[in-house]
């Protein structure tokens, strides 16, 4: 049985769906994957865990890095065997410097990720045009001339 010239096997079309992904995403910073997938049970990202790495606490702070500042996150709570602590994405609008995280069961938070977004440069503002003064003009003063 023929083949078409476009086949590709399993491990083929992963490795081709995972290189996609990467070159999508590595040129930009943009917002975290959302979970479409019911058996993912973790957030897309880089995980982060709690300071203290006991995932005690039922929220965490974090702050971004200098020149950075968090635009939104993802957070897990609980076991992967408790459906209700499942990951939560949070928009963070205005973006902040620093955040806390928290998941909406309370629990305590087993790790997070996080999307940055470069501080915005300001742009001084323009200065006011002033119109250039152009002082009016005045005819000169001929005398009459006499005959």
């Amino acid at each position: 049985m023929s083949r078409g010239a476009f086949h590709m096997n399993i491990k083929q079309c992963t490795a081709a769906l995972c290189v996609a992904a990467v070159v999508s995403i590595s040129g930009a910073v943009t917002a975290p994957v959302w979970a479409t997938n019911d058996n993912i049970q973790v957030c897309a990202g880089q995980h982060l865990t709690p300071d203290d790495g006991k995932n005690d606490e039922a929220t965490e702070t974090y702050k971004a890095p200098a020149g950075f500042l968090i635009s939104s996150y993802c957070v897990k709570a609980g076991s992967d065997n408790q459906e209700d602590g499942g990951p939560e994405y949070v928009s963070v609008t205005p973006p902040a410097a620093t955040i806390t995280i928290s998941h909406s069961t309370g629990k305590d938070v087993s790790h997070f990720s996080v999307t940055l977004v470069p501080v915005p440069v300001p742009v001084p503002p323009l200065p006011p045009v002033v119109p250039p003064v152009v002082p009016p003009v005045v005819p000169p003063v001929v005398p009459p001339v006499v005959p």
